[in-house]
């Protein structure tokens, strides 16, 4: 386990390595030496809906989006991890024997990889750890509640309009924007064909909210405005919105 701690301490934040080395704090010894550290690039499977509860991973770097392959027409991408998270563990929680969504790297990750029942056999014993991961899964089931109850009664170009302004307030300065994902995957995050999307980004560019250049939507500064007048006056609570706004109690 020195190897991981040490590679934890060299490569992440101060707290990210605070909470790392928190919930392994009782960790067995056999548990830690089966340890591994994986690199997943950019758009690698990390596991398929339906594979078999082989391992579970803890998140140290990058962001890894939760698709669900069973909906109707297109797979519908609804979240996203971002480190630290552990990744794989829902489904021995709830014991089914297979995976409930695929997950892809969204960006080049890595992870610690442990055998799910040399995990299992940790969590049980560690009343620390156990609660450190309950809390955490506590505080997403609670957060993706909320999201949906909000979700769920908004039009289709509200989605979208909301899901653009998160898109551009990740952007660190006040500038015109390109929104870089495909209709394909605006389409999967919103859980709409792409003939439904079409429809929409006709209207919410009609009213002056976005452009449409050579396939591409860009966001001006002044659109950016008007969507952030429009967020407000609706009253829509963006922290209850944000695609991987996922709650991380450390």
């Amino acid at each position: 386990m020195s190897y991981i701690l040490d590679y934890c301490k060299k490569h992440l934040q101060e707290e990210d390595y605070i909470f790392i080395s928190t919930i392994f704090k009782n960790c067995p010894e056999h548990t830690q030496s089966q340890m591994e550290i994986i690199n997943y690039e950019k758009n690698q499977a990390i596991m398929e809906t339906g594979d078999a509860n082989t391992y579970v991973y803890f998140l140290l770097k990058g962001k890894v989006a939760m698709v669900d392959e069973k909906v109707p027409s297109i797979p519908f991408t609804f979240g996203e991890y971002k480190a630290i998270d552990v990744l794989g563990d829902y489904e021995l929680f709830s014991n089914v024997s297979g995976r409930f969504v695929s997950l892809r790297a969204n960006t080049p990750c890595t992870c610690i990889r442990i055998q799910s029942g040399d995990y299992m056999n940790w969590i049980k014993a560690d009343v620390n750890a156990l609660f450190i991961r309950v809390n955490m899964i506590m505080s997403v089931l609670s957060r993706e509640t909320q999201f949906m109850r909000q979700f769920i009664f908004l039009d289709m170009e509200t989605r979208i309009i909301v899901y653009f302004y998160e898109e551009y307030l990740k952007r660190e300065v006040p500038r015109s924007i390109r929104i870089n994902a495909t209709r394909e995957e605006i389409a999967g995050k919103m859980a709409c064909s792409i003939r439904t999307l079409n429809r929409s980004l006709q209207k919410i560019e009609k009213n002056g909210f976005i452009t449409r250049y050579r396939g591409k939507i860009y966001i001006s500064i002044d659109q950016f405005k008007k969507i952030e007048s429009f967020v407000t006056k609706n009253n829509i609570s963006i922290d209850k919105l944000l695609w991987d706004g996922q709650i991380l109690v450390k």
